[in-house]
């Protein structure tokens, strides 16, 4: 008989006692996310966020190392760890007295909009220029640069200089800014990323449509959307959506994280039901030296596909691994960005050829699924 899953509480605890293991002391939680401390600093670098389908565990130092049942992949410039639910379901009975699940999100403490929307309105932005590390990245040349269509970066204060984001939120009719990210003009070399968020951003079923527009004008996009029958294609990140944009291949959404492809591309389809949509997947085939996927991004886009009645364009073995629509852009050209979005296929499909992927480069590796 299979075993009942986990719930969220269960997980969390189930989790933090497998990071007590390897160090990592839980030091408090705050809307549903753990803060961990270990050996090599004072504050608490580690974060752990949990799912309905794994345990997510990042050290914003770098330093996390961590063994079964937890696999590591570097997402976003940063080392994340990935455990699956199924792997803590012989621990059910753990119990960690600071982990209740009214601190997690079974019970949701109200996020604070106004807290971030005043914050947005109060950003002193002016426009981001031409040369920004994230309109150039990857381009052998300006022409094959991304343009600024009106993106604005903080003219002042802790992110001087970073391209600000607006993350919405779809409540009530209406979209509301639940985060910001920041694109920062440098790499930290302390966390390793050229992007962050600030304090207290909402990142779950977070969106933003490109080129950027106001919150308030969100429901018209949505409705000229509809009007124009056009496609629309969701991308995890928002410099590969403004790819796809300026390639002319389809209007653009981006999600953030391939943990948001699913209830974005649910939104979309309740939005825009009559729309072409296209899930514009990460080439994330990279495995482990013991043949274990780094990330489920393609799978989650497959998921997404059959959730929202979506193709997706997956690229293989044609370009390398963690390409994504921007990489194609500056290395091609807009048009191999259009054909590789007319080339989408059925998530069926896709992840049968995935799968066939995966196992050829695995037998390649001499490893065993």
């Amino acid at each position: 008989m299979p075993q009942q899953r986990l719930s969220q509480h269960e997980l969390f605890s189930a989790a933090a006692e497998s990071l007590a293991r390897h160090g990592w002391e839980l030091k408090r939680i705050s809307q549903g996310i753990g803060y961990f401390s270990n050996a090599n600093g004072r504050s608490p670098a580690g974060r752990l966020h949990v799912t309905e389908d794994a345990a997510i565990f990042w050290s914003h130092r770098g330093d996390a190392d961590l063994g079964e049942p937890w696999v590591g992949t570097f997402k976003d410039g940063m080392l994340k760890f990935y455990a699956p639910e199924r792997a803590f379901r012989q621990q059910r009975d753990v119990a960690c007295p600071m982990v209740t699940a009214s601190l997690l999100s079974e019970t949701r403490v109200e996020h604070d909009f106004e807290r971030i929307e005043s914050i947005w309105s109060k950003l002193a932005l002016k426009p981001a220029p031409a040369e920004h590390r994230h309109f150039v990245k990857g381009a052998p040349s300006p022409e094959r640069a991304l343009k600024n269509e009106g993106f604005g970066v903080c003219a002042s204060g802790p992110y001087a200089g970073a391209v600000a984001v607006p993350m919405f939120q779809w409540e009530d009719g209406r979209a509301r800014i639940g985060g910001i990210q920041m694109l920062l003009p440098a790499e930290n070399q302390e966390f390793g990323t050229d992007k962050t968020m600030i304090r207290g951003s909402k990142l779950e079923k977070a969106f933003a449509i490109v080129p950027l527009i106001a919150a308030d004008d969100v429901p018209n996009w949505f409705a000229q959307a509809r009007d124009s029958k056009a496609r629309v294609v969701l991308c995890e990140g928002v410099m590969t959506a403004l790819a796809v944009h300026q390639s002319g291949a389809g209007l653009a959404v981006a999600c953030f994280s391939s943990n948001n492809l699913v209830s974005v591309a649910k939104l979309l389809r309740e939005q825009l039901p009559d729309n072409p949509i296209v899930i514009a997947a990460d080439n994330d085939i990279a495995l482990t030296r013991d043949g274990k996927l780094k990330s489920q991004a393609v799978l989650k886009a497959c998921e997404a596909a059959r959730e929202a009645n979506a193709h997706v364009a997956f690229m293989g073995r044609s370009r390398p691994v963690g390409a994504d629509a921007r990489d194609i852009f500056t290395s091609e050209g807009p048009e191999a960005v259009r054909r590789w979005m007319d080339a989408a296929a059925a998530p069926e499909a896709v992840r049968e050829r995935f799968e066939k992927l995966i196992e050829k480069r695995r037998t390649e590796l001499g490893v065993e699924r």
